[in-house]
């Protein structure tokens, strides 16, 4: 059986040398071209972009390589994150804009932004303490929608589905439910009796509702890959933790996708947007289903930058770049969780509103 997060996560860092690899060679043979020191080619704004691209997809490799431990894996990955904003910052050069990071730190924090961000730092900092603290599977359904995410990591590949299912492995996680106290405060049909545990989920929930492979993939299999590169290192219950901890990561895009959707609205009236998303960044019910194992976070994410996109093509007319974001967003969406197929209302929004557009004219 093949082993497609191995073969993911290696892709990773071989593609990103090979565009190093060629960007060096490239830049080499130009500056012998154009008679100028290889230094000055090193120097331009391209081969930073190119060659910082490299350097990330390097570097995300390496973060995702199984068995890593987390606190190697943070490293890669600031390293990945000092790569991209590098990538950044040579593109706003290449396109003539400001490159200088501490100018565009002030700007960024000064205003309704920098409200803004603050607000999300808060909203992402109370929902990673939701995380934390509330004890491992007892979110709603969190012990269902943790076992596909396992079923992903062990089988080493994203898709599992009923056929899979290892009833020894969801022996391992009722043990892990018994000793977090689950029939103390999680959700079952059956009694708790210490001595005589359910031996399958089929017994605590019933067949019909007993685990959750009919949930459509993407967000199964974004998470099996963390679980597959960092599970090893942790407990079960610790890597509750780390699942929930990616599902703060999606309530930071949401939190984000809010406010630039209230500005995009309302762009005369940032204190609406502030308004909203001072809402959804201090709502405690909000936070704590944000930090949960499940795919709703993910999905609310992407249904409001779908939305986002959407009203910036109305308000905007059509851009290849925005129409490129909404689409591929859209795609995201609805392979995430079937309510998010709310998002292709917007679809018919579109053309309705270029009609519209050309019978006012």
């Amino acid at each position: 059986m093949l082993n497609w997060y191995g073969i993911f996560t290696n892709a990773l860092w071989i593609i990103g040398a090979t565009i190093l690899l060629a960007s060096l060679s490239w830049s080499l043979y130009d500056a012998g071209q154009a008679r100028k020191r290889w230094r000055s080619q090193l120097a331009a704004p391209g081969f930073t972009l190119v060659s910082s691209l490299g350097f990330m997809l390097i570097a995300l490799g390496l973060a995702f390589q199984r068995g890593s431990a987390l606190w190697q894996a943070a490293i890669w990955l600031a390293l990945a994150a000092a790569f991209a904003l590098s990538a950044w910052l040579a593109n706003r050069e290449r396109r003539g804009l400001s490159a200088e990071l501490r100018p565009l730190l002030r700007q960024g924090m000064s205003g309704p932004r920098g409200v803004a961000i603050g607000l999300i730092l808060l909203g992402a900092l109370m929902g990673g303490m939701y995380a934390v603290t509330i004890r491992p599977w007892m979110q709603p359904d969190e012990p269902r929608h943790y076992e596909v995410v396992m079923h992903n990591a062990r089988l080493g590949r994203p898709g599992a589905g009923y056929h899979d299912v290892n009833l020894d492995w969801e022996r391992e996680l009722i043990a892990d439910m018994e000793a977090q106290d689950f029939w103390w405060y999680g959700y079952s049909l059956v009694g708790w009796d210490p001595n005589n545990l359910p031996e399958s989920f089929d017994v605590i929930w019933a067949p019909r509702y007993s685990r959750a492979f009919f949930q459509l993939p993407l967000y199964y299999d974004l998470a099996g890959l963390l679980l597959y590169a960092w599970g090893d290192a942790l407990t079960l219950s610790q890597s509750v933790i780390l699942l929930r901890l990616f599902g703060v990561f999606w309530l930071v895009l949401s939190l984000g996708g809010l406010y630039a959707l209230g500005r995009e609205l309302f762009p005369a009236h940032p204190q609406i947007a502030l308004g909203a998303l001072a809402f959804a960044a201090l709502w405690p019910s909000h936070l704590a289903a944000n930090a949960a194992v499940n795919n709703d976070p993910m999905a609310e994410a992407l249904v409001i930058w779908t939305g986002f996109f959407a009203i910036r093509l109305l308000r905007r007319g059509l851009d290849f770049k925005t129409l490129t974001w909404f689409f591929a967003i859209l795609i995201l969406a609805i392979y995430t969780k079937r309510t998010a197929f709310s998002v292709l209302a917007f679809l018919g929004a579109l053309p309705l509103w270029g009609l519209l557009q050309v019978f006012l004219r």
